[in-house]
């Protein structure tokens, strides 16, 4: 995690390996938030999350020769719940 607002992460710097190529990848945090899991009364976060890379830096680049646009939006979304 590299950047936060109000207490809450807003970026994520790390990697992406797609048929064995490694390139970095920077995901921005749309969403993210805790509160007590109603059932389990324990902490619970969730995060909606994205970033948007060229396919073709990978070697996919199935269409590229006919115009396909290469980019791609990756969108993770993640839930948590703290041990006990």
């Amino acid at each position: 995690l590299t950047g936060f607002a109000h207490g809450a992460p807003t970026k994520v710097e790390g990697e992406l390996t797609l048929l064995g190529a490694t390139r970095p990848v920077n995901l921005s945090i749309l969403s993210f938030k805790c509160m007590p899991h109603p059932m389990l009364k324990r902490d619970w976060c969730g995060a909606d999350a994205l970033a948007t890379f060229q396919r073709d830096q990978f070697g996919i680049d199935a269409g590229k020769d006919w115009g396909f646009d290469m980019g791609v939006t990756l969108r993770i979304q993640v839930e948590g719940v703290k041990r006990d």
